[in-house]
C-alpha cells in the first residue's frame, strides 16, 4: 500500500481512515487463501498486519512457483539422463 494512497484516504475525512483501508485490503484480495488468514485475524486485525499477511502470502506463492518449476527442469534433466544411460546400456 503506497503512502501516497493512505494520505488520499486520510484527507476524505473517515472517521478510522487505516480501518477503512484494512477493510478494503481484505475485501479486494484475490486469493482465498490470503484472504481467509486476514478474517481469522479478526479484531486483532490491524492494517500493518494485513499488508504484512498478504506481502507474505504473495512472496510464499512466488516462491512455490519457482520450486515446482525448478523441480520440473529437474526432473526433465534426470529423465534425459536415464534414458541417454540406458541408451548407452543397450549399445554394449
Amino acid at each position: 500500500m503506497s503512502n501516497f494512497s493512505l494520505l488520499l484516504v486520510k484527507d476524505c475525512g473517515y472517521g478510522d481512515p487505516d480501518e477503512m483501508v484494512r477493510d478494503r485490503v481484505v475485501i479486494g484480495c484475490y486469493s482465498t487463501k490470503t484472504r481467509e488468514k486476514l478474517i481469522q485475524e479478526g479484531s486483532d486485525l490491524t492494517l500493518e498486519k494485513a499488508i504484512d499477511i498478504a506481502r507474505t502470502d504473495d512472496v510464499s506463492k512466488t516462491q512455490l512457483e519457482t520450486m515446482v518449476n525448478e523441480d520440473a527442469s529437474i526432473n526433465s534433466l534426470n529423465q534425459r539422463k536415464q534414458k541417454t544411460e540406458r541408451t548407452q546400456r543397450q549399445k554394449k
